[in-house]
């Protein structure tokens, strides 16, 4: 059962990646849509408030600041950037927590299927084992390799119009 679970969450996040990101980029390379959306919403705007939703909002863009600032160098200054390289970079958390989170499902998925069957010593068997393994193995260093390509291919392209 838990094999199916983990298959289930893999895809889930497999369709997140293909389809989500794909979508959300070609919705930002035809329209500009989410630097305008950012925008509309003023996602990135910390400056002080006064009415409690914009408290609220407050919060998040702060946030949204401090979670973006971690992965930058020093000069970096978040209130500075133009919201094109917010967005950006937000963008660019979204495709890190998704490969990751498409990665460790696809891992723990392979994994769930490594078993070797020790009610036989068959040397037929202990083959089948080794080429599982060694099947197995190769899957998920080639998933390694993807996904480091992905994170190559995304970084430098697919955001402008």
């Amino acid at each position: 059962m838990a094999r199916y679970i983990l298959l289930g969450f893999y895809i889930f996040w497999r369709l997140s990646y293909n389809l989500g990101l794909g979508v959300l980029l070609k919705y930002q390379s035809d329209t500009g849509g989410l630097v305008e959306w950012c925008r509309h919403h003023r996602l990135f705007d910390t400056s002080s408030a006064t009415k409690e939703n914009e408290k609220h909002r407050q919060s998040w863009a702060s946030w949204l600041k401090r979670q973006l600032s971690i992965k930058m160098d020093s000069d970096y200054q978040f209130d500075k950037v133009p919201v094109e390289y917010n967005s950006w970079l937000l963008f660019r958390q979204l495709v890190d927590l998704i490969l990751m989170n498409d990665f460790t499902c696809y891992f723990f998925f392979v994994l769930s299927w490594f078993n070797s069957s020790t009610s036989s010593t068959s040397y037929y068997f202990m083959l089948g084992d080794l080429l599982r393994w060694a099947g197995g193995l190769f899957l998920i260093l080639f998933n390694i390799w993807v996904k480091l390509d992905a994170h190559r291919v995304v970084k430098d392209f697919a955001w402008c119009k």
